[in-house]
């Protein structure tokens, strides 16, 4: 019982930083998600919560594309794409998305109810770099700051925080540290986490207080995060890299945070701290 004791304890020692993305799955994905490029051509990941369905933006084409969580059974989501499309979002069965199509002549910001193929302006953001990053979870709208200076997102290191009713109306900003620019956002309310993929060709990602904005993680990089989309579910991470023509890639990570510890060999998971979310894993003898 004292070696039991001892080893629990050297577990609870470990802070929250160490925490690690658990590698889960890779999968292959078809042709459709591998669209040529265009200028700077980042690629953005959504969830459909209702339906456990991902949904991908492809910046060269205006179709919106979803799939089962593994990759499998893609199909066309909507249509309404300006064919710049950079971010995508589910909230409600209605599909929320950023396009700097328009430029400083046009919004950024757009929504439309699949199967629909037409949309309407969600939002008079208008900027020439427009198409930030975004996601929406439990009625917030979550977005960068509200453009670039240029063709790249390496100056992003802001999330700006409104009600999906109001987008212009911002409750919060969260300035981010630690972070070579935004490539995709993931909201994760079952851990509190904003998780960020940088805007490198080597990504990391950055765990974030949703409150605070306050860093609380930094994990290796995981692949590409300016050819890339993120997103969360389930107390996982999708990380869809893409490749123009073919190769493109879907791969699922475990945060190990909120009650999802992933276990394997026999372990059992365990809540160290007693704080409600299972964050270590223990053999149940």
């Amino acid at each position: 019982m004292k070696t039991l004791i001892t080893i629990l304890a050297c577990f609870a020692a470990v802070p929250a930083s160490a925490q690690t993305l658990e590698f889960i799955s890779s999968h292959s994905l078809p042709s459709q998600l591998s669209d040529s490029s265009s200028n700077f051509h980042p690629q953005g990941l959504g969830i459909d919560e209702a339906n456990e369905r991902l949904v991908y933006a492809q910046q060269s084409t205006s179709n919106i594309w979803s799939s089962d969580l593994d990759g499998s059974d893609v199909s066309v989501l909507s249509t309404a794409g300006a064919g710049h499309v950079t971010s995508v979002a589910m909230w409600a069965g209605e599909l929320f998305y950023s396009d700097y199509g328009g430029n400083n002549s046009g919004p950024d910001l757009h929504r439309t109810t699949p199967p629909s193929t037409t949309s309407t302006t969600y939002s008079t953001y208008t900027a020439a770099y427009g198409g930030m990053p975004i996601d929406i979870r439990q009625g917030r709208f979550y977005r960068s700051n509200l453009w670039s200076s240029s063709y790249t997102w390496a100056n992003l290191n802001q999330v700006a925080v409104a009600n999906v009713g109001s987008p212009n109306s911002v409750i919060r900003t969260m300035n981010l540290s630690g972070t070579s620019g935004i490539g995709d956002i993931a909201v994760d309310v079952d851990s509190n986490s904003l998780w960020v993929l940088e805007y490198t060709t080597s990504a990391r990602v950055h765990r974030y207080d949703l409150d605070t904005g306050v860093l609380l993680a930094t994990y290796s990089a995981i692949g590409d995060g300016r050819d890339a989309g993120l997103t969360y579910y389930g107390g996982r991470l999708y990380h869809y890299d893409w490749v123009a023509g073919s190769g493109s890639t879907l791969t699922v990570y475990a945060t190990g945070l909120a009650g999802f510890q992933t276990c394997t060999d026999g372990m059992d998971p365990v809540d160290i701290d007693e704080d409600g979310d299972n964050d270590s894993c223990i053999h149940p003898t």
